[in-house]
């Protein structure tokens, strides 16, 4: 997990932090999605499951204002 951030004071009340979260996983997870019939109805009719993997690395970006009274 690597994380950087940043903060500014914009004034004596007012500053700004921007941050970025990245983080990596070796084997990346895998989650179980229907299959479902079409054209779709009701109720869908479930055919079954297939894998679908999700990525290796994720990021977030973050920004904060802070405003002290």
């Amino acid at each position: 997990m690597c994380r950087n951030a940043f903060t500014t004071t914009l004034s004596s009340r007012l500053a700004l932090k921007v941050g970025y979260d990245l983080t990596y996983k070796n084997k990346p997870a895998s989650v179980a999605v229907d299959v479902v019939k079409t054209p779709i109805t009701t109720p869908p009719v479930i055919l079954g499951q297939v894998p679908f993997f999700l990525k290796r690395t994720g990021s977030v970006f973050t920004t904060s204002l802070v405003i002290t009274f």
